[in-house]
């Protein structure tokens, strides 16, 4: 399974499902709201599929896709510290 992130202007990474807003400080990101309009948030998607739908190639370097074991927790937020 795998997770797509978004960086918001903080620096926070926080988990892309329907909000382009970090849950932390309620700022946006572009990136985020970049996946959200592609519909391409599945459990294959990547760099590529992203670019394919549609995401700019500009915006990537604020995204992060995390693979992880199906049935395991799914963080929402990650603080770069």
């Amino acid at each position: 399974m795998r997770n797509v992130y978004a960086r918001c202007m903080d620096g926070h990474f926080y988990l892309v499902n329907d909000s382009a807003h970090c849950p932390i400080d309620g700022s946006p990101a572009d990136a985020a709201t970049a996946v959200i309009e592609s519909g391409d948030i599945r459990a294959d998607v990547t760099l590529g599929t992203l670019l394919e739908a549609g995401v700019a190639a500009r915006l990537l370097v604020d995204v992060m896709i995390v693979e992880r074991p199906d049935g395991s927790d799914v963080a929402e937020v990650l603080q770069p510290r």
